[in-house]
């Protein structure tokens, strides 16, 4: 059975760009839902997180109508713990990834009048003090949230 939004997508053709780390772990993981539907998937091998890597993608996908953005987030710990290193890394990751790729679609989905951007956070992110674990993935992925809620104000 198919849910509404593989309903939705299949209604026309559909090309999807999933990136992932390891080629051989996206074609385990990508499938299409079912024989009715008409989407193409293309695993692309890349670091989206990396400036080559969004390259990489945005040369096969250089105009999407949808953008879904989700990356790595840090180990849980204590937030006294973390190396600065590994802060830099995840603002790099889970904020400038995602308003990068935001930056070079974003005019191509005005101009055409259409173009969702969805940004994979946390749930912590609404209720950041049930999860004291998660601060640095929560903190860091609050700023992109603060910083969409300007940018679609």
């Amino acid at each position: 059975m198919q849910t509404h939004a593989q309903t939705s997508l299949s209604a026309t053709h559909t090309q999807v760009i999933a990136t992932t780390l390891l080629h051989v772990r996206m074609r385990r993981k990508v499938s299409c839902p079912d024989a009715e539907t008409d989407v193409d998937v293309i695993p692309i091998a890349a670091d989206i997180t990396m400036k080559e890597g969004r390259e990489r993608v945005l040369a096969a996908c250089p105009n999407p109508d949808i953008l879904i953005n989700n990356a790595h987030g840090p180990l849980p710990g204590d937030f006294r713990q973390v190396a600065r290193e590994d802060w830099i890394c995840t603002v790099d990751a889970n904020m400038l990834t995602p308003i990068f790729l935001i930056r070079a679609v974003v005019d191509g989905m005005v101009a055409r009048g259409f173009g969702p951007i969805i940004n994979i956070t946390a749930s912590g992110v609404k209720s950041p003090g049930i999860y004291p674990q998660l601060g640095i993935a929560i903190g860091v992925r609050s700023e992109l949230t603060g910083f969409i809620g300007v940018l679609s104000g």
